[in-house]
């Protein structure tokens, strides 16, 4: 029989500060203490602050002494007390509240503060990856469904960027935007029902089933989605799970490389159409989203309006092929 390891007062410690909410905003100022590298650190509220290093403590007492005093709102970094205010431009963060004061929009599935609090988890386990872009998919599905507007005109908080620039600027956007769409491809791969949020689908950390209360569909059916999730994720990195879901190609393994003395192997046909057509989409979204047309000169306009019906032409004509209806 092994060693047991006995429970010191620094275990009690160090577990009382993991489950303590380990982001906090102070005067513009947003604090986060890191118990597995027994630091605190802190950024700016201006848009591309990094994380800096305020202080690193070995001793959990001390740790857990320090953070509690910036908590209280006792500690500031060494930077300008306020922004400077050049004529009539003022930074965000002079007029507008820190994050975790902003008032939560009604009627979302998940408040500002829980994204926060799943962003910092989401670094911990696959597990906790999945269950932030979960939510995220969630908020973007609510905002959806509370707007008239078609996704791509949706702006401002009507949109899930904008939502999360005002409401959890402590987000990155790209590293979330990765989250969601490694949790889109889970639903599609578990064939997850469309009425089902996929927050539903997450299991406990141990990969027991996490119930609710009500469900859209039965609890039995439920459990058996979330016992699939846990299948293909557990133990597995997030790049391992992309590759298990076929959104990713394994490194290869030993043996002569492609162009060192044999042909290289022909490309999935199919998975590279379908990436093609993805990036069309993108670059269209991302046109319209910002309204380009406006500047296009009529040349320009009445070209792209012929490729427009070119693409058109040929997706409705691999529509027919395949016997379906437009």
């Amino acid at each position: 029989m092994g060693k047991v390891h006995a429970i010191t007062t620094d275990d009690k410690i160090l577990d009382e500060l993991r489950s303590a909410n380990d982001y906090f905003d102070s005067r513009g100022v947003c604090w986060r203490v890191s118990v597995t590298e027994r630091k605190i650190k802190w950024k700016g509220a201006k848009p591309g602050c990094g994380w800096k290093t305020w202080r690193m403590i070995e001793q959990p007492s001390k740790l857990a002494e320090e953070w509690a005093s910036i908590t209280a709102g006792s500690k500031t970094p060494n930077e300008p007390a306020a922004p400077i205010v050049v004529r009539e431009c003022v930074d965000n963060a002079a007029v507008l509240p820190p994050a975790s004061k902003m008032p939560p929009v009604a009627g979302l599935p998940c408040t500002p503060a829980a994204l926060v609090d799943q962003y910092g988890k989401a670094k911990a386990g696959t597990l906790e990856v999945l269950r932030f872009g979960a939510m995220l998919c969630d908020l973007d599905d609510a905002l959806n469904a509370a707007s008239d507007k078609a996704p791509q005109g949706r702006r401002g908080d009507e949109s899930l960027k904008g939502y999360l620039e005002t409401h959890c600027p402590a987000i990155n956007y790209k590293t979330a935007i990765g989250f969601k769409l490694l949790a889109d491809d889970l639903r599609e791969h578990c064939k997850i029902p469309a009425k089902v949020p996929l927050s539903l689908a997450m299991p406990n950390a141990d990969g027991t089933p996490d119930l609710p209360e009500s469900s859209p569909i039965p609890l039995p059916k439920l459990e058996k989605i979330q016992n699939a999730v846990w299948g293909m994720i557990d133990g597995k990195s997030t790049r391992q799970v992309r590759i298990g879901m076929g959104s990713a190609e394994p490194s290869p393994k030993g043996g002569a490389r492609d162009g060192a003395g044999r042909k290289a192997k022909e490309p999935d046909a199919a998975r590279d159409a379908g990436a093609a057509w993805a990036l069309i989409g993108r670059e269209i979204d991302l046109a319209t989203g910002w309204k380009f047309t406006r500047f296009l000169p009529a040349a320009i306009a009445r070209e792209a309006l012929s490729t427009v019906s070119l693409l058109q032409a040929a997706l409705k004509a691999r529509i027919d092929e395949l016997g379906q209806e437009v």
